[in-house]
């Protein structure tokens, strides 16, 4: 099998699910190509619409220059699970190996892209290709997933959780990132939208995806994995049981227990579901919960995550009220507050009717 042949498996996430998690336990399995923490179509929304750089007005030598500067200086690409070009060096064996791999293709331009990254990835880790049988790209969410129909062989890894849990996750460390320490508008509606699509994208594609649910994760940890490598096509191996980015140890994260990763690897009793609910408890407050058992009341009957309240027609009224007055605010201003809350208003309506087509109209990554 040629390396353009091989299949690629897209990991995606509802949220704050235990994304990164998967992605470690894949991290050292010698048939798998994965990039650390590499999101293909999110990164390429990133140069082309945040930046507003043209990249196919861009020559090879060009494009190959803006991808290596971009993984070896961008601070997203500093943190452990992300970063794989360290020096200069590093640099110019990979924008080398890049340029070389799109000047000998003629493919799509997005594909011949995808493929190029991977290529010089093997290049500058020696990795051999020949012994690989699938590609993994950790794409994250889930609003892209239809872009990857560019690829003739595509399935997907939906990593999901109890929304409640999720959320609350999401919620705990944007407070500490925000200066105001409240979630903005655009974040919350972010991690809202994030979970809709998901959910959406599932009901109508769940033969292209294999769920792996966090908590099962956690209760049956190897049979869990063991469907993940018949999913994958590929051999069970013993590193799938431990957690690295590069082959190199990684302890985790939680948001609970530090501001990205951990030093100290957390006990198993720190994951057991009694105590992530007292985490979440300790974060949402009762408006929180009706919102999101209001809003996700179908993912939650589906997936069979338990309700705090007894969703009738009035109570799911009420959280859908919630939903739409709470979390308005923003950090500045430029023009008429009212307009601004009103354009929120406008936004969160449109994340219930539209969800899938809100992602690009509102630009989010």
């Amino acid at each position: 099998m040629s390396f353009k042949e091989l299949p690629i498996f897209v990991l995606e996430s509802a949220a704050h699910s235990g994304i990164d998690w998967t992605h470690s336990l894949l991290d050292s399995h010698s048939q798998i190509l994965i990039m650390p923490a590499f999101s293909f179509y999110r990164t390429i929304y990133e140069i082309e619409i945040r930046n507003s750089i043209d990249l196919k007005r861009k020559n090879n030598d060009e494009i190959s220059e803006i991808f290596s500067d971009l993984f070896l200086n961008d601070k997203i690409y500093q943190v452990k699970r992300r970063k794989f070009i360290y020096n200069e060096e590093e640099k110019k064996i990979f924008k080398e190996s890049f340029c070389k791999y799109l000047k000998n293709n003629n493919d799509n331009f997005y594909k011949k892209i995808f493929f190029g990254l991977h290529y010089a990835f093997c290049a500058l880790y020696k990795k051999d290709i020949s012994k690989l049988k699938c590609i993994v790209i950790h794409e994250h969410v889930t609003w892209h997933y239809k872009k990857y129909d560019l690829f003739s062989n595509v399935k997907h890894i939906l990593v999901f959780r109890n929304p409640k849990a999720a959320i609350a996750g999401s919620i705990y460390k944007l407070r500490q990132l925000n200066k105001m320490g409240k979630i903005n508008a655009f974040q919350f509606d972010h991690m809202i939208l994030d979970m809709l699509c998901t959910f959406e994208i599932y009901k109508s594609n769940n033969k292209k995806f294999l769920k792996l649910q966090n908590e099962e994760m956690h209760e049956n940890f190897k049979y869990q994995l063991m469907r993940l490598c018949h999913w994958l096509n590929i051999e069970f191996e013993e590193t799938l049981l431990s957690q690295t980015f590069l082959g190199k140890e990684w302890k985790g994260e939680s948001v609970y227990l530090a501001w990205d990763e951990v030093k100290e690897k957390p006990s198993e009793e720190y994951y057991l579901e009694k105590n992530v609910e007292k985490r979440w408890r300790n974060v949402l407050s009762q408006k929180d919960i009706l919102l999101i058992e209001s809003i996700f009341y179908d993912y939650m009957k589906v997936f069979g995550y338990k309700f705090d309240n007894k969703m009738n027609f009035f109570k799911r009224v009420k959280g859908y009220y919630y939903y739409l007055t709470l979390y308005l605010k923003q950090d500045k201003y430029a023009y008429s507050k009212s307009l601004i809350y009103l354009r929120n208003i406008i936004r969160k309506i449109s994340i219930l009717i539209f969800t899938y087509r809100v992602a690009n109209f509102f630009k989010f990554k």
